[in-house]
């Protein structure tokens, strides 16, 4: 994110730091519902929002759009006399009546910076079933920047090293950090053949960045196994581009249904402590060489399976391949 987008939420004074919209399945707490934001909080609060989205959203005319709305509403009053967590809610609505943008939302939540993650942070089971030469891996999420993801991606992924077949099951993966995705795909290319996976450009299209595979990860590499991802409904933002990064590689069989389709990545600003949040929208995905991203449009599978079925599709394909 450019420097000056940052500056322009720090910038907001304490009170304001609270005003955001609550996370999706969560309740804001007490304190946060019953304090009532001034009309000079919730002013500057909105028109800092409006100024870091023109900086930083990597769209100029959808973020001109998103600043004149903020702006519109703010000039008709509707952002006045509500409590924090209440006007997020509403501001985060009005943008995406403007641009459905499934990223872009600030949030408010207490004790985002957990201290006690497992092992088996973003990781929730391993099976290794040695008849059918197979490593099923469960990947609910989320993946988190922190050692403890990174170090349950590099113990999953050992566990299967020694499969013909691997599955990752993504259903329900609210995605994360970009990096566990590439983490995970360096086991599936040989060293020495690191593969250009993303490209993702910012507002500043000069500024582009290439992402690619990783030429070491510790362990036994799967170059030789055949890899099949279990997406749903809900897999969304990095594990939606795992599924697509591994199929565009011809590298990943990806069954279920289509994905969210949150394709522009972006950051946390953290304030008070990280107990309150802002992700802003600043990097769009794509394809190399290509324009070509899922924001919007998810990723379609190439086996469309009904819910609950997705696993029962891979066994099928593992066993027809078994069978050749």
């Amino acid at each position: 994110m450019a420097r000056r987008g940052v500056q322009a939420i720090v910038r907001l004074g304490l009170a304001a730091l609270f005003v955001a919209s609550c996370w999706a399945a969560g309740v804001p707490p007490a304190e946060a519902q019953d304090m009532v934001l001034s009309n000079d909080e919730a002013h500057d609060f909105v028109l800092s929002l409006g100024r870091t989205l023109t900086d930083d959203y990597p769209f100029p005319d959808i973020s001109a759009r998103y600043a004149e709305a903020l702006e519109r509403h703010l000039d008709n009053g509707e952002y006045y006399g509500r409590a924090p967590c209440e006007l997020g809610v509403r501001i985060t609505a009005d943008l995406q009546v403007v641009h459905p943008d499934k990223h872009l939302k600030v949030h408010c939540r207490a004790d985002v910076n957990r201290t006690d993650r497992p092992i088996s942070s973003g990781f929730q089971s391993v099976e290794v079933d040695s008849v059918h030469q197979t490593t099923y891996i469960q990947s609910n999420g989320s993946w988190d920047n922190d050692e403890y993801t990174y170090t349950a991606a590099f113990s999953v992924m050992q566990l299967a090293g020694r499969s013909r077949y691997i599955i990752i099951d993504l259903r329900d993966n609210v995605g994360g950090t970009g990096v566990i995705g590439r983490i995970l795909a360096s086991y599936f290319f040989r060293p020495g053949e690191e593969q250009f996976f993303m490209y993702g450009y910012p507002k500043d299209r000069s500024q582009g960045i290439q992402e690619w595979t990783f030429p070491y990860v510790p362990g036994h590499r799967s170059d030789k196994a055949k890899l099949y991802i279990l997406v749903n409904k809900d897999t969304f933002s990095a594990a939606e581009g795992f599924a697509f990064g591994m199929r565009n590689l011809k590298r990943a069989t990806i069954i279920g249904q289509t994905t969210a389709g949150g394709g522009i990545a972006g950051m946390f600003v953290n304030f008070d402590g990280g107990k309150e949040a802002v992700f802003v929208p600043t990097k769009m995905l794509v394809a190399p060489h290509t324009d070509k991203g899922w924001d919007g449009v998810g990723v379609v599978p190439d086996y469309v399976t009904a819910v609950g079925h997705e696993r029962e599709k891979a066994m099928e394909l593992i066993e027809a391949d078994q069978g050749r």
